[in-house]
């Protein structure tokens, strides 16, 4: 699930509520820092693809050991030339003013540092009632997911999530389609056509994905660059 990731940080809670008046700016940065590499932006999940995975695979028969293992190697091997690409890239092409990634190199670092630098200047003036619309939230999402688990009523939560993510401004209506082909083939072909349909959809995947990779080659080879997001 491209993109679904969490909607706020430690941060997005305390100052609200608290405030971050008498505070030490260093703890609240390194937290802030272990919450966007690790929770707040992480882009791609890894669990929602090996549920899928392994109820394809349970459907035909199919043992989810060897499937699993499989995409264990291949998120090791990609966390690995992945770790060795983001360290040799800007220190062999003249730093990372000369990468066309400005997220990456240049926007990212320098938010948590013009985050806690404004609030070191202007203080954030925290609130109890800015609590209530936390719990309010909670409530509200646990209410949908009550309805919907119970009674069959009521939007999906996960809309409020993706719907805070900003590719998903850019992505929604791909997801709209996959949704709506998946639920008219299980409606009306059952487990049996979504089965006998997968390989197809696989292979629209697969496509996907080896046109990047072509773009990305060609783009290195001629120094240019390709965005793969929209």
């Amino acid at each position: 699930m491209l993109f679904v990731q969490t909607a706020y940080g430690a941060i997005d809670v305390i100052a609200p509520v608290r405030g971050t008046a008498g505070l030490s700016m260093p703890p609240l940065y390194t937290q802030y820092r272990f919450d966007s590499s690790f929770f707040y932006n992480t882009r791609e999940m890894v669990i929602p693809s090996v549920l899928n995975g392994a109820k394809a695979a349970d459907s035909i028969g199919f043992s989810p050991r060897p499937l699993f293992q499989a995409m264990t190697a291949s998120v090791a091997l990609t966390l690995f030339i992945s770790a060795i690409a983001s360290l040799a890239l800007p220190y062999y092409n003249g730093g990372a003013n000369a990468i066309n990634n400005h997220w990456v190199y240049h926007a990212a670092p320098q938010k948590p540092l013009q985050l806690f630098g404004g609030m070191a200047s202007v203080p954030y003036v925290g609130s109890w009632t800015n609590g209530l619309h936390i719990v309010g939230g909670f409530v509200g999402v646990l209410g949908l997911l009550v309805s919907r688990a119970y009674f069959g009523l009521g939007l999906h939560p996960i809309g409020f999530l993706g719907a805070s993510v900003h590719a998903t401004h850019a992505l929604w209506f791909s997801m709209f389609l996959g949704w709506f082909f998946k639920s008219l083939i299980q409606r009306y072909g059952g487990m049996r056509g979504y089965t006998l349909l997968l390989p197809f959809f696989i292979g629209l995947i697969v496509g996907d994905v080896v046109n990047g990779v072509v773009w990305i080659a060609l783009g290195y080879a001629t120094g240019t660059g390709y965005r793969i997001l929209p």
